[in-house]
C-alpha cells in the first residue's frame, strides 16, 4: 500500500514524471486518504486542436494549448519551435513536450490528408465512459472507426491493443490492469493516430 503512494510521489518530485501526481493522488482518494498541501498543484491538461492538410498541398495546422501546471509552463515543438501554433504543415505525425516547474509530458498530433478519408477533427472524436475507470470503459466514436485500439503506459509502450471495426460504441475491460495513468490511442487503416488520457483507479 505504502508503495502505491511513495513511488508515484518520488516520480513526479525527483523524475519530472507529470503523471506520478495523478497516480499519487488517485492512490490517496482510492485508500481514503485525504491529502492537503499549501502549495497545490493542479496537473497540466493539453488540448489539441488540427486542422487537415488539403489538395496535396502543407496547408495543415497543429494548435496546443494547456491549462494547469506550475509557472512557468512551456511548450516546444519536436522542431524547437515554442509557439502554441504550428502552420504548413504535410499529412504527418508532430511531437511536442509540455515542461512546468515540476515535471514533462510528451505528446503528439497528427495531421491527416483531408482527401483521403476521416479529418484530424473526426478521428479525434471519440469519449471515454466512465474516466477515471474502476474495471471497464465505453468508448463512443462519432463516426465509424476501422483500426485498432492501444492503451500504453506512460513510457509509450503498448500494453494492449484490439482490432476495431465499430459504427457508434465499444466495451473494454480493463480488470487486468493495475491503477494508474495510461494513454488509450486509436490508430485507424492508414496509420493515423489520435491519443486521450485514460486513468485507471
Amino acid at each position: 500500500f505504502m508503495n502505491s503512494l511513495i513511488s508515484p510521489w518520488l516520480d513526479f518530485y525527483l523524475k519530472g514524471d507529470c503523471d506520478g501526481y495523478t497516480q499519487f493522488q488517485n492512490a490517496a482518494s482510492s485508500s481514503g486518504l485525504v491529502f492537503t498541501n499549501e502549495c497545490d498543484y493542479e496537473p497540466i491538461e493539453i488540448n489539441i486542436t488540427t486542422t487537415d492538410a488539403n489538395d496535396g498541398l502543407n496547408n495543415g495546422s497543429a494548435l496546443v494549448l494547456t491549462t494547469g501546471g506550475s509557472f512557468p509552463v512551456d511548450l516546444t515543438w519536436f522542431d524547437g519551435s515554442n509557439n502554441p501554433e504550428l502552420t504548413g504543415l504535410a499529412p504527418g505525425t508532430y511531437s511536442f513536450t509540455v515542461t512546468d516547474a515540476y515535471c514533462s509530458l510528451t505528446g503528439e498530433v497528427t495531421i491527416l490528408d483531408g482527401t483521403a478519408g476521416l479529418s484530424g477533427n473526426q478521428l479525434l472524436d471519440f469519449q471515454i465512459f466512465p474516466n477515471p475507470s474502476k474495471n471497464s470503459i465505453t468508448i463512443t466514436f462519432g463516426h465509424e472507426f476501422q483500426g485498432a485500439i492501444q492503451i500504453s503506459d506512460a513510457s509509450g509502450r503498448i500494453l494492449n491493443s484490439v482490432a476495431a471495426n465499430q459504427e457508434n460504441t465499444m466495451y473494454l475491460d480493463l480488470a487486468e490492469f493495475s491503477a494508474g495513468v495510461y494513454m488509450l490511442t486509436l490508430v485507424d487503416e492508414l496509420g493515423y493516430k489520435a491519443t486521450k488520457r485514460l486513468i485507471k483507479e
